[in-house]
């Protein structure tokens, strides 16, 4: 079974909350030059990173991101998949960016 989340928050978007941490974390002062690209290439690296650990499928679609959890016995299990997931990109935040974010919001596709 498929279980198919719509991402409601924008913590995984080009511009999402975390885009100045990660712009201080990956790239440098003494280069201006593209350094909102540079940050964003990186972050998203990390968030897939991530988003595979857990076997999540993420799917863009224009400004929408959805995460389908594939293989699982019911709505259940995918449901801890994706709080294992949740967790996980919390703590990524934590302690690779030292930023404290809400949790990521999911509403189930039917």
């Amino acid at each position: 079974m498929d279980v198919k989340f719509k991402v409601e928050s924008d913590h995984l978007r080009r511009d999402g909350p975390a885009i100045d941490a990660a712009i201080e974390k990956y790239t440098s002062s003494f280069w201006p030059f593209g350094r909102k690209e540079k940050a964003h290439k990186e972050l998203k690296k990390r968030q897939n990173e991530v988003i595979e650990k857990h076997d999540i499928e993420k799917e863009e679609q224009l400004n929408n991101t959805f995460l389908t959890v594939r293989g699982v016995e019911d709505k259940d299990e995918a449901q801890e998949v994706i709080e294992s997931f949740k967790n996980d990109l919390r703590e990524f935040y934590e302690k690779e960016l030292e930023i404290d974010m809400p949790p990521v919001e999911l509403k189930e596709e039917d």
